[in-house]
């Protein structure tokens, strides 16, 4: 049993094949955040070393084949021992340091010509590094214990989820559980200053549009985003499994997000535990109300916004992974007295805030800043005001423009729409004064002038803590992360082959019902696997004299 991928033979054929398809071009890592800010990653070089890796395995892997796979194991331990040089994949040919980089924002996917998909290859190694050896870094393990502890990875009690807002008349659903929407708040709304704003404004948006809404308060968790990132898919699982209990428990139907991760994960993971629900993000909804006629924006001569320059960032999880680019910008061009620019980076194109990944929550030590090479690409375009659909992107933009002296401020989409409705009450944006004073610009790339925070050593010691969940789920129960931003081909489980419908066997395993229920109440079991002869090709799959494979 293996937890996560850590050897070169424990990926799927459709992953190894991704190892020959590269054409070594470099459009990948000319659109990477890490690898542009002078870290560890190139997309490129990650493939090359991984088919360089298994081009040294061959010898071994050729000693496994036709082997039946209850004796892998075994028989790999022993092919090992007769190769004590073998450098190991995870810490030897690929770096832990270089997995850690990865934002996972989806940019290498998006630019590859050959659909290779190089964040599930770096999911599946983290989560051989956190559930098989507990390693990861301090800050990543700490919020993780947060979210496990508190059901939020601000390490603050989930019994104040709601404190924001107590005086905006928002009812709860164990107060209103008929509500059409359930607005699923998020734990950064909930728990960080700025971005409770940004909820406030949410709000305000949706009761002048008479929407019929509540929120969860403290039955809500997190989501579980951070932790299927990082490497814990066990913790994810958890979460996952009790936002969807409360969910089913009030028959949810339609959920409103205000986190472009919060959408992404109850769209396109939730599926694989057999929740589906309509999902809309919160630029999606005000867009709509805007057309509808539902909600009123004030003239020109009213809006806080007037002469001013705006420019959208692209939440990388609303748009390369989801494919939403437009409502943000349509919402902003319907907002009177506002010049609406582009950043040179943006759309499909567009360069990550430095946070996704599991980022957030681990300190930024190598190279440049993500963030704030992402605020210079605003500031090039002389932008006044940075506009976000993602509380993650406020904030890393937030400190992006504080930390470089720029004069530019940040507000969500949502925020610039409360302060500007016709009827609007205490929404508005009051960006703050600043003094004249010289930007202070990041120079690229940053020397290292300290130990890197995210480094993992062997020499590390192991918390016993942090063993707690190691074995808790099993190989079998680890999904894979969908692709929904895929082009109809699959991972060799069934991943991507239809945008968010997840792996075939998160499917069949979704389909069955909570433990306990009868027999009869499961779903159909899968085709069984195909025999498989001595040579190691499938009973019905026979070769002929010039190579090529015939299937029965």
């Amino acid at each position: 049993d293996h937890y996560g991928n850590s050897r070169i033979e424990q990926f799927s054929w459709k992953h190894l094949l991704d190892l020959y398809t590269c054409t070594e071009c470099g459009r990948r890592q000319d659109q990477c955040p890490a690898y542009l800010t002078d870290k560890p990653l190139s997309p490129k070089m990650l493939i090359m070393d991984m088919r360089d890796h298994l081009h040294a395995r061959t010898p071994q892997l050729i000693q496994l084949a036709g082997v039946p796979q209850d004796q892998r194991a075994e028989a790999s331990a022993k092919i090992d021992a007769e190769y004590p040089d073998h450098k190991p994949l995870v810490g030897g040919t690929i770096l832990e340091e270089t997995l850690w980089s990865c934002t996972m924002c989806g940019a290498c996917m998006n630019e590859c010509p050959v659909l290779i998909e190089h964040v599930p290859k770096i999911a599946e190694m983290r989560r051989s590094l956190v559930l098989e050896e507990s390693r990861m870094p301090k800050q990543a393990e700490t919020a993780l214990r947060s979210v496990e502890n508190s059901g939020n990875p601000y390490s603050l009690s989930n019994q104040n989820r709601a404190e924001w807002a107590k005086d905006l008349g928002v009812k709860t659903y164990a107060e209103h559980p008929d509500a059409e929407y359930l607005y699923f708040v998020g734990c950064a709304a909930s728990f960080d200053e700025a971005n409770q704003k940004v909820a406030t404004s949410i709000v305000k948006i949706l009761q002048s549009a008479g929407v019929d809404f509540a929120i969860l308060g403290k039955e809500e968790t997190c989501n579980g985003d951070p932790a299927r990132r990082i490497g814990n898919e066990y913790l994810f699982q958890m979460q996952a499994e009790a936002n969807i209990t409360t969910f089913n428990k009030y028959a949810v139907k339609k959920v409103l997000t205000g986190c472009p991760h919060c959408f992404n994960t109850i769209k396109n993971e939730y599926p694989q535990f057999g929740f589906n629900a309509e999902v809309v993000h919160h630029t999606e909804f005000i867009q709509q109300l805007i057309d509808e006629g539902s909600i009123k924006l004030a003239h020109a001569d009213l809006s806080e916004l007037r002469g001013k320059t705006v420019t959208y960032h692209d939440p990388c999880y609303l748009g390369r992974w989801n494919g939403v680019y437009e409502p943000g910008r349509k919402i902003l061009e319907k907002i009177s007295g506002l010049e609406q620019v582009e950043m040179h980076r943006h759309g499909r194109q567009a360069f990550c805030c430095g946070a996704g990944g599991g980022r957030m929550w681990m300190e930024e030590t190598l190279g440049k800043r993500i963030n704030r090479e992402r605020i210079q690409h605003a500031s090039e375009v002389n932008a006044d005001v940075v506009a976000t659909a993602c509380p993650f992107c406020l904030t890393m933009m937030m400190e992006g423009a504080s930390s470089q002296n720029l004069p530019i401020d940040v507000a969500d989409v949502a925020q610039m729409v409360a302060a500007n409705l016709a009827d609007r009450k205490d929404v508005a944006l009051h960006f703050p004064k600043r003094e004249s004073v010289e930007p202070r610009l990041e120079s690229w790339p940053v020397p290292r002038t300290e130990p890197n925070a995210n480094a993992v050593h062997p020499d590390d010691p192991v918390e016993p803590v942090a063993l707690e969940h190691e074995l808790k789920v099993g190989p079998e129960d680890l999904f894979p992360i969908p692709m929904p931003h895929m082009h109809g081909h699959t991972d060799g489980n069934g991943a991507g082959s239809d945008p968010g419908a997840g792996s075939a066997t998160a499917t069949a395993l979704a389909a069955q019902p909570a433990k306990g229920a009868s027999a009869g109440d499961r779903a159909a079991p899968p085709d069984p696997a195909p025999e498989f002869s001595s040579t190691g090709y499938p009973e019905s799959m026979t070769i002929t004299e010039e190579g090529d494979s015939t299937t029965d």
